[in-house]
């Protein structure tokens, strides 16, 4: 698949099949994400693959817990949900992460007594991964999602998941085949010349 053909196909998956990804290419994945350049070519970067149903089920739950508590706290002229639609999707899929088999948490691991500038460097780092992941999964016929509601949950993660104090958590992205006859959510992209200004 052309690099160009998996940029535009890409989009936020949000109903999936129950059957889990198989290994092999869960790795290939994850391979190629850590081929992503990195700040000092430090390679910040951990992931852990969640395969266990038990302990996915566990992390949908706390996903589920945030969502609902920031739908809580927003009014609703702060909120970014335009439409009831778009509310509707949102909790239907945050019941159960859209029942994705698969979750890929990234990590950054943090050097003690670290410079101020390395975390901004390490979160741009992961993120570069982060997107190499993605587009690799779109080569793979498989749908993604990057959600940040785990925020908050870093305590219950590290205890379920047996993740070491010095590791932050950057980005967590569901994965799996899409459901057959589901829907992808549009979101309308700015133009061109709203984010681009030559000098």
């Amino acid at each position: 698949m052309r690099l160009q053909t998996a940029i535009d196909n890409r989009h936020s998956i949000r109903e999936f099949e129950k059957r889990k990804v198989p290994k092999s290419v869960l790795k290939k994945l994850v391979n190629n994400a850590a081929k992503a350049p990195s700040a000092s070519n430090a390679q910040p970067w951990r992931f852990y693959v969640i395969s266990s149903s038990k302990k996915r089920d566990q992390i949908a739950a706390w996903t589920n817990e945030t969502f609902k508590k920031i739908i809580k706290d927003k009014s609703p002229k702060k909120s970014n949900m335009k439409t009831k639609e778009i509310q509707r999707i949102a909790e239907k899929f945050y019941d159960n992460l859209g029942d994705a088999p698969n979750i890929i948490l990234v990590y950054r691991k943090k050097e003690r007594n670290e410079e101020s500038y390395i975390r901004p460097n390490d979160i741009s780092s992961v993120s570069a991964a982060v997107q190499n992941l993605i587009l690799s999964a779109v080569e793979e016929k498989l749908g993604t999602c990057w959600v940040g509601t785990l925020k908050g949950s870093e305590k219950n993660l590290a205890k379920l998941l047996d993740i070491p104090s010095s590791h932050e958590i950057i980005a967590s992205i569901i994965i799996g085949y899409p459901k057959k006859g589901s829907k992808v959510l549009l979101r309308k992209k700015k133009k061109l010349n709203e984010v681009l200004k030559f000098i």
